[in-house]
């Protein structure tokens, strides 16, 4: 009865983020409390976490970038002049800094509904910073010689580590950033054809697709995942279409598929970015397999505009039978007056 119950939550907000009323943190919390049970107010005392204003926040975030290209281009032309143990050692402390400051924010061992949403999202930038320093960590210790692998396979598993430690969508997407350069590492170790690459690049964005289908992923990183998962879709579909001969026809076939995968990813979800990939690869996809095989530019261009026709009248049926918001009934919350009919 209960998995009913909070089935039924889900469904409820998931419509409510799909309309714009709540934001997906919210929904987040709303779907922690009903599971934890925890809807009494905060103690007496407790300090509510405050987050700050969204521009505040992206000042902040600016500033830090400003600071990280201004002390990057102070030490640009030092850099080969200092000893290999400083090139190397400087990025490892800078790194280990960003994995305790990325704990200290995310705070892991307190329940979601307790940690701010401005602390989840600096907590999960600061971990796809963290994956990063290790990237180039890594390439520091191998030197001039070092393998894609020697770079790829830390960076996989740094970013694995702080999404599972601290989660959120920027570390989602650090993992789905590191998994891509596994994948190219591996195709040039082994020297792996297009075929192999269109069927990695395949496999990373179904992976992603089918992440994003967990019922237990919160509303935002599912919408990340399913965005991920089609682009990388896109790219798998494109990749082939382009390169000719029997290729081209798998590349249609991948696209076919992901445009099936997202637009269902989409009713499940109602998010509208998730359409943004299924738009762009039923765009490109079918311009590009067109002139692969016929070899003509005009053919593409006129498939191209053919389709863009056709999602042109696609959006304008669902913006014609769409009720618009303000028409719909919404419940009185304010109890009923004493001795008044009941609706």
């Amino acid at each position: 009865m209960t998995t009913h119950r909070h089935d039924a939550i889900d469904n409820a907000v998931g419509v409510l983020v799909a309309e714009g009323l709540i934001t997906s943190d919210q929904a987040d919390l709303i779907g922690t409390r009903a599971r934890s049970g925890t809807v009494e107010p905060p103690a007496a005392g407790a300090a509510a976490d405050r987050s700050p204003p969204l521009l505040v926040e992206l000042a902040c975030y600016v500033g830090g970038g400003f600071m990280v290209a201004g002390a990057g281009l102070a030490l640009g032309r030092e850099w080969d002049g200092l000893p290999a143990a400083v090139r190397a050692g400087l990025p490892a402390v800078l790194t280990a800094l960003l994995a305790v400051v990325a704990v200290l924010a995310g705070r892991p061992w307190l329940p979601s509904a307790r940690t701010g949403p401005a602390r989840r999202r600096l907590a999960s930038t600061l971990a796809a910073l963290f994956a990063a320093g290790v990237a180039s960590t890594a390439g520091q210790f191998a030197g001039n010689d070092a393998e894609g692998l020697t770079v790829a396979v830390p960076a996989a598993l740094a970013a694995l580590a702080g999404y599972l430690a601290v989660r959120g969508s920027v570390a989602l997407f650090a993992c789905w950033l590191s998994a891509i350069g596994l994948l190219y590492a591996v195709a040039e170790r082994l020297d792996l054809g297009t075929a192999w690459m269109v069927a990695g690049q395949a496999a990373v964005g179904g992976g992603w697709l089918a992440l994003a289908a967990w019922r237990r992923l919160p509303a935002g990183e599912a919408k990340a995942a399913a965005v991920l998962g089609g682009l990388a879709g896109l790219s798998a579909a494109e990749t082939g279409a382009v390169s000719g001969g029997g290729l081209t026809w798998l590349g249609a076939a991948i696209g076919a598929l992901f445009l099936v995968g997202g637009f269902a990813r989409y009713r499940a979800g109602g998010q509208p970015a998730v359409l943004v990939p299924v738009v762009l690869t039923a765009l490109l996809v079918p311009a590009s397999v067109v002139g692969a095989t016929q070899h003509d530019v005009r053919a593409a261009g006129s498939v191209l505009a053919l389709v863009g026709v056709v999602l042109l009248m696609a959006g304008a049926a669902g913006l014609r039978h769409r009720q618009p918001r303000h028409d719909r009934p919404r419940p009185d919350p304010r109890p009923a007056p004493a001795g008044s009919p009941q609706q």
